[in-house]
């Protein structure tokens, strides 16, 4: 056999640099948070132009991944983060019926994956405050989870605004 290129081999990774690491993401993600509790999705750096394009999934795990930390390390300014782009989301739920909200702007068709983070996010919140002030948020989140899940445990990725179901053209 030939290898054109070798596999690429990572260098150890001790709890120090697993420390760095981690300090490092948390910076980015303060340094990045604008003041309307978005982050800042990409950045040109020759430009200094910050782009209009957005992604709601990833801002949902992104804060979902601060409120892990929060609550599993107690990180507080990690929480902080994480509730500065909470208030983004929560001014951004569509109600496709009632008792039941998803992460989504307006116009938009909400994504399951967002909102399914969005959820995690909130329950991980709950582990490191102990605060209830989400729980319907988050049991209304569920509840379009649900809505989205087949027979077969799959799940549907849209609902569909204009039908008022979720679509059945994306798993």
């Amino acid at each position: 056999r030939l290898t054109v290129a070798a596999p690429e081999v990572c260098p150890a990774f001790d709890d120090g640099r697993a420390e760095t690491s981690i300090r490092a993401a948390v910076d980015w993600f303060e340094a990045a948070l604008l003041p309307n509790g978005q982050y800042v999705y990409e950045y040109d750096a020759g430009t200094g132009a910050r782009s209009d394009d957005y992604n709601l999934v990833r801002h949902a795990g992104v804060t979902m991944s601060l409120y892990q930390l929060a609550a599993h390390r107690g990180d507080e300014r990690a929480l902080g983060i994480a509730d500065a782009a909470l208030e983004y989301m929560l001014a951004n739920l569509y109600a496709p019926e009632p008792g039941m909200v998803a992460f989504a702007r307006p116009g938009e068709w909400p994504k399951l994956g967002g909102s399914a983070l969005m959820l995690a996010g909130l329950n991980l919140r709950r582990d490191a405050t102990g605060d209830a002030r989400h729980d319907e948020t988050m049991r209304a989140l569920a509840r379009f989870t649900v809505a989205l899940q087949r027979e077969d445990g799959s799940f549907l990725e849209f609902w569909d605004p204009g039908s008022g179901v979720p679509s059945p053209d994306y798993t």
